[in-house]
């Protein structure tokens, strides 16, 4: 006998393999000197400094998703599709992300 699956179930282990692919290329140490160079001493409302272990962890989040977010629509620029229709394709994530964070 055969197993059968759905066409959804096969999608979501190829996203995983991909996410897993695409991890093991992303530094912890480069996104963690990004974010303190871009966000190091951030100041809120005049004199409350957000320099909250909860804060570099939402950085985080949002980091790793642009750039599985990157990696999963890189491949439409590999096969020669335009930077920009690419970047169209996927305005609705980006929008998401720049808004999170």
């Amino acid at each position: 006998m055969t197993v059968i699956t759905s066409f959804t179930e096969r999608l979501r282990k190829k996203e995983i393999q991909l996410e897993r692919s695409l991890l093991k290329e992303l530094s912890i140490q480069n996104l963690q000197n990004s974010i303190r160079m871009y966000f190091g001493t951030i100041h809120l409302f005049g004199n409350v400094l957000m320099d909250d272990p909860g804060f570099e962890d939402a950085c985080f989040d949002v980091g790793i998703e642009s750039y599985l977010l990157g990696g999963r629509y890189s491949k439409f620029g590999f096969y020669g599709e335009d930077t920009n229709v690419v970047k169209n394709r996927c305005q609705h994530e980006i929008e998401y992300l720049t808004d999170t964070l």
